[in-house]
């Protein structure tokens, strides 16, 4: 009876760091501090290695840090772990993210696209279809950009993203041969 009385213990106890892991690890990236978010995500993953939340602040916080490999990883194995979390499609939008930053807009866009098969009910589409159009822009690929532009615009006309079309001018579409 004492074993299994010390078992519930320890199995609460480990629970618990992992939780208030998580929560320090969100409290954390609130304040901007991501050597803490990484720090907590780290004490959150030690003790519940099936916490897909974990994983996911602690990619954003190496993220904001400009470490794009290791938030990739973070990210790809959310997709590969925990395909069914609710933060498989937002890990999708930042592999996406990654590529745009570092500047290789033609795998950005095969990413936003493939976020747009494998979800494609999901919340953050609107943001999707205005990343594919701004990395459309700047792969030089203008009449695709206008087309998820318009598409953004009809499909979700109320977005805070479709607000940003209206703001922008032709000079972003306009490009000169020299």
């Amino acid at each position: 009876m004492k074993i299994i009385f010390l078992l519930i213990i320890f199995v609460f106890s480990f629970t618990s760091l992992a939780f208030a892991g998580i929560d320090h690890a969100q409290l954390s990236l609130l304040k901007g501090d991501y050597d803490a978010v990484i720090r907590n995500c780290d004490l959150a993953i030690k003790s519940n290695s099936s916490s897909a939340q974990a994983y996911y602040l602690k990619g954003i916080a190496m993220l904001k840090k400009s470490r794009y490999n290791e938030a990739q990883v973070l990210f790809d194995k959310i997709l590969a772990d925990f395909s069914g979390s609710i933060f498989a499609d937002i890990s999708l939008v930042r592999l996406g993210d990654i590529s745009f930053y570092e500047g290789d807009f033609d795998t950005a866009i095969g990413r936003y696209r493939k976020l747009q098969e494998k979800f494609p009910k999901s919340e953050l589409m609107a943001h999707v279809i205005y990343k594919l159009g701004k990395s459309c822009i700047k792969a030089n690929r203008m009449q695709e950009s206008r087309f998820y532009f318009q598409k953004l615009q009809q499909d979700f006309p109320a977005s805070f993203e479709s607000k940003f079309i209206d703001e922008m001018d032709d000079s972003e579409f306009a490009y000169s041969v020299q």
